[in-house]
């Protein structure tokens, strides 16, 4: 089986088990798709389908954990410096997190609507940070690939905001 075979047959199916741990739809496809690099990176070293759905699942799930993780010790943080903050400014701050928040939202919905091949390369880029050299080898594809399809992705998402 391909590495895109694997990717196309679990993919859906790991990014709802990230759901229902963590019940954010953004860092579940985020968390996926690392699971999914770190499966490419380690491929030469698998025999059978088993083993590698196997894997796949344990990094999701221990990823969920990791993430659950940060995100109760970053309460536990927020909480602890919360009372330095005054009211004026607490309702002033929450505010504008909302807003942003809402443009966020916006955001990662309009990213998930990107064809496959875009959205991957998109999130390799710029959510992973990843050089488009390093984008093209991994995914075994030309770098004026990666290049199309960013320019793409990123025409896509300008239109959706404009028509938003």
């Amino acid at each position: 089986m391909t590495f895109e075979e694997m990717f196309e047959k679990y993919y859906v199916n790991l990014r709802h088990y990230a759901y229902t741990l963590l019940k954010d739809k953004e860092v579940s496809s985020s968390v996926t798709l690392g699971a999914f690099m770190t499966l490419y990176q380690q491929w030469a070293e698998f025999k059978a389908e088993s083993n590698m759905k196997a894997f796949l699942f344990t990094i999701v799930r221990n990823s969920c954990y990791n993430k659950l993780k940060e995100q109760k010790s970053q309460r536990k943080k927020d909480k602890e410096l919360g009372y330095l903050f005054d009211e004026t400014y607490a309702e002033k701050d929450l505010e504008a997190e909302m807003v942003y928040e809402n443009v966020l939202t916006s955001v990662y919905a309009a990213i998930e609507t990107l064809p496959t091949k875009c959205k991957v390369i998109f999130k390799m880029r710029y959510f992973e940070q990843k050089k488009i050299p390093v984008i093209a080898t991994i995914l075994k594809i030309a770098i004026n690939t990666v290049r199309s399809q960013l320019v793409k992705a990123r025409g896509i998402l300008k239109l959706k905001a404009f028509f938003s």
